[in-house]
């Protein structure tokens, strides 16, 4: 049932020193200098929305009642997993207040320097009030770095970043007003300007998840069930160790109907995101171009999924003249094996087994040789990594509750051009911890060039100090 593609989609390119997309305009001209910082996080940002997009329609098809075979099948293939998938499943996640701590060591070894950095974080989120506050030290045969401590907040109004190891002051920057002091003689309007958007777009809390209670919710649900499900040939795929005839169902998606989506999802920017575009300079026809520019020309694609014993068997996607395939091959769980083919030829596989209280899973893709063992009972994982170029072993304790999740690592080895070892651990909390700053407040929008100067005098004093000059 495989074919030889004719010919290959043509793939975006983008600028290397930028990340913008590279179309035929941009190519003859450069971006104006003023937005270019700001323009790249909110094509970024504007990706994570889509993708969230799709993933609740994903979700909403899964999880609410199915109506069709297809939606049956999809539901019960991922309704099931191993031991690992069993464990984060617990994990219930947080809404808007939670702490993230991590306490990390890491030491280096390469040809030019040995050395270790001691880095504590804890990033706080409340609503949109965020803190992130640590310390780091760094040592080695060169160079020693004393502990550092640091907090820098965001709220609605202005960025804080306080260093009490190094000054007491409160260095305050105001990003929603114009600034009037010797900031604004070292930097042009176009970079501060370029520099408050992105704050402003750091701070909003606006995200993919607010699609659910808009409009475009129903919208993009009323956009899926347009979609036709018919019946189509029956394939032959291996699962469960035996060549099984499953039935076959067909989804076309025509050009028309990614442009209706591509509507859809426009109008839910104009919505949700008409600030952040105002600030930029942009419509929201000019964001939505730059998000969904490689596939603005897209043919008309072929979705087919084959169930067996109401769960997938294949799911296929014809367009453009490649097919891709995933294959699921069962197991203890459908999605335990699987396989992933273009064109007829395995670019990835994975493969599954469960033997009492272990579960291992073992990945290969494009090179890249990944090994995971998980024990239910004493919460321990491994995992190995190898490719041509690298060698990579972490091991230590997933554990995972309804308030909190903990990763220990207590080994972590990168063996390449440099040899790195890490050990600590990373935990999410729920209810966010953000600490009141205290000391002198230098504002750096508006401070004159005495107070810079009087400051960078009294920096440069204590920073030799600390590095025993």
């Amino acid at each position: 049932r495989i074919s030889k593609g004719e010919g290959r989609r043509k793939m975006p390119k983008f600028d290397p020193m930028t990340g913008e997309l590279i179309t035929e305009e941009t190519t003859e001209q450069e971006p104006k200098k003023s937005h270019k910082m700001a323009i790249i996080v909110s094509i970024i940002t504007g990706v994570v929305v889509l993708l969230g997009i799709l993933a609740f329609v994903l979700a909403a098809v899964l999880l609410s009642n199915p109506r069709t075979a297809v939606e049956k099948a999809c539901a019960k293939t991922f309704s099931e997993g191993g031991y690992l998938y069993d464990t984060c499943r617990d994990f219930q996640g947080f809404e808007k207040d939670y702490t993230v701590t991590s306490n990390i060591k890491i030491a280096i070894q390469s040809e030019y320097s040995d050395g270790s950095i001691i880095l504590y974080t804890q990033l706080g989120v409340d609503g949109k009030d965020k803190q992130l506050a640590g310390t780091m030290a760094y040592n080695s045969a060169w160079i020693n770095i004393p502990e550092i401590e640091y907090k820098l907040q965001i709220d609605a109004n202005e960025v804080r970043l306080q260093i009490p190891s190094v000054d007491s002051h409160v260095f305050t920057y105001n990003y929603t007003e114009e600034k009037h002091g010797y900031l604004t003689e070292i930097a042009s309007a176009e970079d501060l300007q370029a520099i408050d958007d992105v704050l402003k777009m750091i701070y909003s809390s606006e995200s993919s998840g607010d699609i659910k209670n808009t409009e475009s919710a129903v919208k993009l649900m009323n956009w899926y069930r347009s979609l036709k499900v018919e019946k189509s040939d029956a394939g032959q795929f291996e699962v469960d160790g035996n060549i099984r005839k499953c039935k076959g169902y067909a989804i076309l998606v025509t050009r028309e109907d990614m442009n209706r989506f591509r509507e859809i999802y426009q109008e839910y920017v104009e919505t949700a995101m008409t600030d952040r575009l105002h600030a930029l300079g942009m419509s929201a026809e000019e964001y939505t171009e730059q998000i969904f520019a490689d596939i603005q020309d897209m043919e008309d694609a072929t979705i087919r999924f084959y169930v067996y014993q109401k769960e997938l068997a294949c799911v296929e996607l014809e367009a453009a003249g490649d097919i891709y395939q995933v294959i699921f091959h069962g197991g203890d769980y459908r999605t335990q094996n699987m396989e992933i083919l273009v064109n007829g030829a395995v670019v990835c596989t994975i493969e599954g087994t469960l033997a009492g209280d272990e579960e291992s899973i073992t990945v290969d893709l494009s090179g890249n040789h990944v090994e995971v063992t998980y024990n239910r009972s004493t919460e321990a994982y491994d995992i190995k990594s190898e490719n041509t170029y690298e060698k990579i072993e972490m091991n230590g304790i997933l554990s995972v509750g309804s308030k909190e999740i903990r990763l220990t690592v207590d080994q972590f080895a990168l063996e390449g051009e440099a040899d790195y070892t890490l050990s600590g651990d990373i935990a999410v909390t729920k209810g966010a911890v953000i600490d009141t700053m205290k000391g002198e407040a230098f504002d750096i929008g508006n401070a004159s060039e005495a107070e810079y100067d009087e400051l960078f005098d009294d920096l440069n004093q204590l920073l030799y100090g600390l590095l025993g000059y």
